[in-house]
């Protein structure tokens, strides 16, 4: 892993990490489970009980959630954290 790849994953993970209290509880948990640490989708359904109908509708939700958080914060694409 090169430096600027390391200084990358550091910014994603303090910037989500930031976010993380404005977001329900399961919609956190989905952001350092999935986004950050790679869990499946299906392992997350699994833990949360979650068919996989309103599970696409609750990854998409989230996703546009955490965008708009991001953009408050003036993150609107990777290179915003470099």
């Amino acid at each position: 892993m090169t430096a600027e790849q390391i200084r990358l994953d550091d910014a994603v993970e303090k910037a989500m990490g930031e976010c993380l209290s404005r977001l329900t509880p399961i919609e956190a948990d989905f952001v350092r489970e999935c986004l950050l640490r790679r869990m499946t989708y299906a392992e997350f359904s699994a833990k949360w009980g979650l068919p996989s109908e309103p599970l696409t509708e609750f990854k998409v939700g989230t996703l546009v959630k955490l965008k708009g958080i991001l953009a408050t914060k003036g993150i609107f694409g990777m290179g915003d954290l470099l």
